[in-house]
């Protein structure tokens, strides 16, 4: 039986139509067939849009009718402001001797904030607010392509600019009533709890909270969607595989 290489050549690259960037050229991933456990095996971009690896895959390798295959993506710079990095995984079951092709997934939850003048205040004097997550969760580990949640907590600095900010959040629940954004305008600062709906950031999907600024309070309104390529996420991502 001849040797069929899993390299390279059976590795399908798809790009959404709308995405915000590309992986580039030196970009690395993490290849496990069948269990994602252990070391697995790195591939990286080259120039010519091709997946290398040192470590060629060969389907005699893996006799079965159906291979499942995963996979991990990190970005290699981490963001300012304790934001985390457009962590993406895929689950790909392919059928022996076919190409692997391989769409990611967010890993994160992505949080957006659109800021209003309220009250009392302008919508120049808004924009011009730091948005800061007090103390939330900022650190997690990663066993294969699965995420789990850290215990150190950081202010995260939300980053954008005008009536838009937004950051990436390691998945966690923000207890309601407790706080949930810091906003600081000029010498003011004001203070919103989290909530039962608002304070909940899920793997992969995509929070907008909707700010109104008075000049006593601060209220909000939040929704919730599916991660939609092709928006704002840190400028890391936006892509399939």
């Amino acid at each position: 039986m001849p040797e069929t290489d899993l390299n390279t050549s059976s590795v399908e690259i798809t790009t959404a139509a709308d995405a915000t960037t590309d992986f580039p050229a030196g970009s690395h991933i993490t290849l496990w067939p069948g269990e994602s456990t252990g070391d697995g095996i790195p591939f990286t971009l080259n120039a010519n849009g091709q997946w290398d690896t040192e470590t060629p895959l060969y389907w005699e390798q893996y006799p079965a009718a159906t291979t499942t295959f995963h996979a991990l993506y990190t970005p290699e710079t981490t963001p300012a402001g304790n934001r985390a990095p457009d962590v993406m995984a895929a689950t790909a079951p392919t059928e022996r001797f076919a190409p692997v092709s391989l769409a990611f997934s967010h890993l994160m939850a992505q949080l957006n904030i659109v800021l209003k003048a309220g009250k009392g205040m302008t919508q120049t004097e808004v924009e011009t607010a730091s948005v800061v997550l007090p103390q939330a969760i900022a650190t997690y580990t990663l066993e294969g392509i699965t995420l789990t949640p850290g215990t150190d907590r950081k202010d995260i600095t939300l980053t954008g600019s005008a009536a838009d900010r937004h950051t990436l959040l390691v998945p966690q629940t923000i207890d309601a009533g407790t706080p949930l954004l810091a906003l600081t305008i000029g010498r003011k600062s004001y203070s919103l709890n989290a909530t039962d709906r608002n304070g909940l950031f899920e793997s992969g999907k995509s929070y907008t909270i909707n700010v109104t600024v008075n000049q006593t309070e601060i209220n909000a309104t939040v929704s919730i969607n599916p991660w939609q390529e092709g928006t704002n996420s840190e400028g890391d991502a936006g892509m399939e595989i």
